[in-house]
């Protein structure tokens, strides 16, 4: 395997526990950390008080600070810690609440150009 590789897993259920995928999520874990050799990110929602159940928050590391950065610009939040679940793997958890006033204009963007209706979601999953 390539030294430099590494898998980046995102998903609404990354410490955030609500059903089925979180079950399958964890239970892989200590295979794919095997598997890449410890160079798995989970990236997850920033769901307070959710969020800090399972997620210790920690300092950004130097590499993600330009990402941290760039995202601050355009109104999300970047949350970087570990996962307490089994082997604590590094988790990202993206926070969005600076991307809500802009909302109809990315649902407009999405019409536009790709045809997406996002106003026929009875449960907000495109907000």
């Amino acid at each position: 395997m390539n030294p430099a590789a590494r898998i980046f897993e995102v998903s609404w259920e990354v410490c955030n526990k609500v059903g089925g995928i979180h079950t399958v999520l964890t239970s892989k874990l200590p295979e794919v950390l095997r598997e890449f050799d410890g160079q798995y990110t989970a990236i997850g929602p920033y769901l307070p008080p959710f969020s800090s159940v399972e997620f210790e928050e920690l300092a950004v590391p130097e590499k993600l600070k330009p990402v941290a950065s760039e995202l601050q610009t355009k109104g999300v939040q970047l949350h970087y810690g570990k996962w307490l679940i089994g082997p604590e793997p590094e988790a990202v958890l993206l926070g969005w609440d600076g991307l809500v006033p802009a909302l109809n204009q990315y649902k407009k963007t999405y019409w536009e150009r790709y045809q997406l209706d996002t106003l026929g979601s009875d449960y907000y999953d495109f907000d």
